[in-house]
């Protein structure tokens, strides 16, 4: 399947979760569910991942994690532009 990148919008990332924005906001800014997790989960983590960027196209997206107990924050700390790549998942928790 090829699938053609969309602009990271609030409406379009309703189903996987919340989409903010703090450019052009002074100040502390709370993200009171950065943290939320279930008992599942056990206990809330904070893990940064850096990834080299994409050096050819098409790109091919070979693993994708699931969190279904725990919240996921995407920031990208260099300011550069990136790709989340966010998707439903059947009912065994393989992508569709």
């Amino acid at each position: 399947m090829c699938y053609q990148p969309e602009p990271l919008t609030p409406g379009g990332f309703k189903s996987f979760g919340q989409v903010d924005s703090y450019e052009g906001k002074v100040g502390q800014h709370l993200v009171d569910a950065a943290f939320e997790c279930s008992a599942e989960a056990g206990h809330p983590i904070l893990s940064v991942v850096t990834l080299d960027s994409a050096v050819s196209f098409p790109l091919i997206v070979r693993r994708l994690e699931r969190h279904p107990h725990s919240a996921q924050t995407i920031l990208a700390l260099t300011g550069a532009r990136c790709l989340v790549v966010a998707c439903e998942n059947s009912q065994d928790g393989s992508p569709i």
